[in-house]
């Protein structure tokens, strides 16, 4: 039996998808009465979609109400790549040491669902399953505290990564290689394996959203 989505999730998906897309970029303001009327439905939905963007740091609500596109310098971009990998190396050394899992299948539909949206070339749905891949593996963690801290780290790389980068320079075809190797070694349940592959997953990642920035000048 299929479960209809609430509204205020679907409209939270599409401006995420609308941020994944490049419609918006970093320091852009909004407001509710444009997002009603780009995305067709009344405030409230907008409002709570809003809420819970904000609450992962995808969205800002300022004190006036305005809504905005967070724009990270270069210090906090930096961090967020750094919090990322600390918080995806914590996660996978625990499901090594627990050596139990019943997350791996959704990981895998993950990496199924990106490269087939990949060679559709449907850039928001293969980004949006890279993504959820990321989250999966982290939940399957099995630490609520450590999830919920990676969803604002998420909100905040989204944000400062998939916004300003386009499918060619993010190279979606290596990293769809690479989740396969990161779920063949987490499912062996070899932690040597995994972290030298998540090493080199996200490694120097900073330095190329940093370099793209200063091309846009979107550093400040």
């Amino acid at each position: 039996m299929s479960i209809k989505k609430n509204l205020d999730i679907i409209v939270y998906e599409k401006i995420k998808d609308s941020l994944i897309a490049g419609e918006y970029m970093p320091g852009q303001k909004l407001s509710f009465n444009e997002l009603v009327e780009r995305y067709g439905v009344s405030r409230t939905p907008i409002v709570q979609a809003v809420k819970l963007l904000d609450k992962e740091r995808i969205l800002t609500i300022g004190v006036n109400g305005r809504v905005g596109v967070p724009q990270y310098n270069e210090k906090e971009i930096r961090d967020t790549c750094q919090t990322r990998f600390f918080l995806e190396r914590e996660a996978v050394k625990s499901i090594c040491m627990s050596k139990s899992s019943s997350q791996f299948p959704q990981m895998r539909k993950a990496i199924l669902d990106c490269d087939r949206y990949y060679k559709q070339d449907n850039y928001v749905k293969s980004c949006s399953s890279d993504l959820l891949f990321h989250r999966i593996m982290v939940d399957a963690a099995d630490n609520s505290c450590l999830s919920d801290i990676y969803k604002m780290v998420q909100g905040r790389f989204l944000v400062s990564s998939y916004v300003i980068m386009t499918a060619r320079i993010r190279k979606q075809n290596v990293a769809i290689v690479e989740h396969e190797a990161l779920i063949n070694a987490l499912e062996n349940f070899d932690e040597e394996k995994v972290l030298e592959i998540l090493d080199k997953h996200v490694s120097n990642v900073g330095d190329q959203i940093i370099a793209i920035y200063k091309e846009m000048d979107l550093v400040y």
